[in-house]
């Protein structure tokens, strides 16, 4: 059973929200709260929601990488609001699952697997999931680090289907797109906390938002999160709360320049480090080959491990990006720099006993870096279209080592031995697209586009020191489409509810 205190500061004003906060460490997957959720066929949001003299709420997203209305784009999309997303008790990235139908926010130990309409991806090292995450429009490669904590979110838009065009990278199940707000020139703040226990362990959180104007030219704002859990999981081993400790923390900025009424630039830094023990896991139904050892310790109830080797999961990741945006009256310009460097380091008792079996993990880093430019049209005339260029770039190496058995029959206990494979995975992309929308009638529309990409991709690995082949090296071409027919059957559509 868990206690909650909770306490929200908002201007000044202390209150008590209305709905408590679910703790991180115990998230019920069961959950499933009525929020306002908007469903559509596209987006992509970066303006706040609107209301239209019909009383409806209008949603402006960015999926078609363009700001417009929900109702209007065909694409299958869910928007849900920052604000849903704090009176739902939404966390993290993986908690979207309560808000976002369709979405599973699976995790293989530190590894970030979400799944839409039944396609994932594996957690094999190097690999990009086929469901990718971007922030604020930029590409995130890095699964082991996309378990995001969410703290000021304007709106959280999940993009349902293939997205080869114009996000391209690694979309082929459809994508997760996180929208933080731009800097306020006016002066805003808050800072919720909470803490509560767990079977005599503590879980506190402590986040919060500022932002505010420099000058009448440039505003910043700064988001902080720090979270910590105790021990909340039995040593069967050691006696005691052994396991289960998480402590997490993140910082991010951003910088905002308008030095006129047609240019802006949106400078953004970020900084997360996790380190704790949140991957103890414990077996389904005591399914191991250790069962079969005399003086094998397996648990009967939850909460409960047995383990030679203490689990950890530890994760550090900075990034940095630079966003443009200009309008020179008959078309708009937007650029996007991104650099981005995430580190992990996690082990598991890969038979979860307290035999000992043997010994998995993981040390690995990525750097990545992108740039993309985007024009998009600006007139009002039948044709509105955007055309834009890619380019990727990736780097990951690191070591893996694996603890395993000598195959002996029980009960004598094997020796043990260690393989250290040490990948080294470098792609490079280039991709260019173009997509546009015309108006054929003032209610039949037909939108069509393309991609053009190609990759090299360079793969070496060693065993203890040994490599196991030479350099391979990949290249890839592929062109992607798609097309499609938006008949406006009535033109009051507008004044329909798009907000449930």
């Amino acid at each position: 059973m868990k206690a909650l205190i909770s306490v929200a500061v908002l201007c000044g004003s202390i209150s008590l929200p209305a709905m408590a906060q679910t703790a991180p460490a115990v998230a019920d997957p069961s959950a499933s709260p009525a929020v306002p959720v908007a469903e559509s066929q596209d987006t992509t949001a970066s303006s706040p929601t609107q209301v239209n003299e019909g009383g409806i709420a209008d949603i402006v997203v960015t999926a078609t990488r363009r700001e417009e209305r929900l109702q209007k784009i065909p694409v299958t999309v869910t928007a849900v609001t920052g604000e849903a997303l704090q009176s739902s008790g939404v966390l993290d990235t993986r908690q979207l699952t309560q808000v976002v139908p369709g979405l599973v926010g699976s995790r293989n130990a530190g590894v970030n697997q979400p799944v839409i309409r039944g396609v994932g991806s594996g957690g094999v090292v190097g690999d990009e999931s086929s469901i990718a995450t971007y922030i604020d429009g930029v590409y995130q490669p890095d699964p082991w680090t996309t378990n995001l904590d969410l703290v000021e979110i304007q709106r959280v838009e999940v993009l349902r289907g293939p997205q080869g065009t114009l996000f391209g990278r690694n979309a082929t199940g459809g994508l997760i797109n996180i929208i933080t707000p731009d800097p306020s020139f006016g002066f805003r703040g808050h800072i919720t906390a909470s803490a509560g226990m767990l079977r005599d362990a503590g879980d506190y959180d402590l986040r919060g938002y500022v932002t505010g104007g420099l000058s009448d030219k440039i505003a910043f704002d700064f988001a902080g999160l720090y979270k910590r859990t105790d021990n909340y999981i039995t040593d069967l081993v050691r006696g005691g709360l052994g396991y289960g400790e998480d402590t997490y923390f993140s910082l991010r900025s951003k910088l905002l320049f308008r030095p006129s009424d047609s240019a802006q630039f949106v400078l953004t830094g970020d900084y997360a480090k996790r380190d704790g023990g949140s991957n103890a896991n414990q077996l389904y139904q005591n399914n191991t080959v250790a069962r079969s050892y005399p003086g094998v310790i397996l648990p009967t109830g939850p909460w409960q491990a047995a383990y030679n080797y203490e689990p950890q999961l530890n994760m550090e990741r900075f990034g940095l990006t630079l966003q443009s945006r200009f309008d020179t009256g008959s078309v708009g310009i937007e650029t996007a720099t991104s650099y981005q460097n995430g580190e992990i380091y996690q082990q598991q008792d890969r038979d979860s006993s307290n035999i000992n079996l043997g010994l998995g993990q993981v040390n690995t880093r990525q750097r990545s870096f992108t740039q993309e430019i985007r024009v998009l049209s600006s007139s009002s005339g039948p044709l509105q279209w955007l055309a834009g260029a890619y380019f990727y770039t990736s780097h990951l190496d690191g070591t893996v080592p694996t603890t395993t058995p000598s195959r002996v029959p029980p009960p004598t206990l094997p020796t043990l031995s260690t393989t250290t494979t040490s990948p080294d995975v470098r792609v490079s992309s280039l991709a260019g697209f173009l997509e546009g929308t015309y108006s054929l009638t003032n209610t039949l529309f037909l939108t069509a586009g393309g991609r053009y990409t190609t990759e090299v991709r360079k793969f070496e690995q060693a065993s203890n020191g040994v490599a196991l082949f030479p350099q391979q090296r990949s290249r890839f071409e592929k062109f992607t489409y798609r097309g499609a027919i938006r008949w406006q059957f009535d033109p009051d559509v507008r004044h329909w509810p798009s907000v449930i």
